[in-house]
């Protein structure tokens, strides 16, 4: 019983699409409005002329509307049509219409509505993710040039990778700084300072990113297994 509740506290992404759904309720509850009296605009004219050739499913305005309901969901089609049509092949025009307009438009109307939603959210969430990542960037370009200078000397370079990453030689943080160090100035500039974070993200918590690094034949990534290999 509680199960899908463990589900919904646990999946990041299940609860995002619930979360979705819920917003959208409310363009979907006036799609679902408009889906109501459709079904009882033909549930009345379905009654009116289909009740003698076709009691079973249109003898009273309740058949009529449970017929027509399942309907949408095409469960008793065409079985659902086949009285009236031996009536009139004409009948047939009615069953084209209710489901040309309820099941190709109102019932993709409400999906389309609820997958909005869903990529409303998901924009959001990226343009948050960017943002702390932005905010992230210009407090560890911070960290690493406390005097405000513009960029990041080789000495603080080390000295807060050190404390990062303990276990870092001297020679790996040499090829580290090296590679972010396009124009040799013994600095880092704030437009390279990028290389560094992406970088250390790839080689020490994203194996993901190694993959995808290593895929895409991303040239910083290449220079540092190629600096690795001359250390070893």
């Amino acid at each position: 019983m509680i199960r899908p509740f463990f589900m919904l506290a646990y999946a990041h992404n299940l609860r995002m699409v619930m979360n979705s759904m819920f917003k959208g309720m409310a363009a979907v509850t006036y799609i679902g409005t408009l889906l109501l009296f459709h079904l009882i605009i033909f549930a009345i004219i379905g009654t009116k002329f289909f009740a003698k050739v076709s009691p079973t499913e249109f003898g009273t305005f309740y058949r009529s509307c449970i017929s027509l309901f399942t309907l949408l969901t095409t469960a008793n089609y065409p079985n659902v049509m086949l009285n009236a049509m031996d009536s009139s092949l004409f009948n047939v025009i009615f069953f084209i219409v209710f489901l040309v307009v309820g099941l190709f438009i109102f019932l993709n109307l409400a999906l389309a509505t609820v997958f909005n939603s869903y990529k409303e959210r998901i924009e959001h969430d990226l343009l948050v993710h960017k943002n702390r990542a932005k905010i992230a960037f210009q407090a560890a370009f911070k960290l690493c040039d406390p005097e405000g200078t513009g960029a990041v000397e080789k000495q603080i370079f080390v000295l807060v990778f050190k404390y990062l990453r303990p276990n870092l030689s001297e020679e790996e943080l040499e090829a580290l700084f090296s590679i972010a160090d396009m124009d040799r100035t013994n600095k880092i500039e704030h437009e390279n300072f990028g290389v560094v974070v992406v970088l250390y993200n790839i080689i020490f918590t994203k194996k993901r990113f190694r993959i995808e690094a290593r895929r895409e034949n991303k040239w910083w990534y290449l220079r540092w297994l190629q600096l690795q290999d001359q250390l070893r």
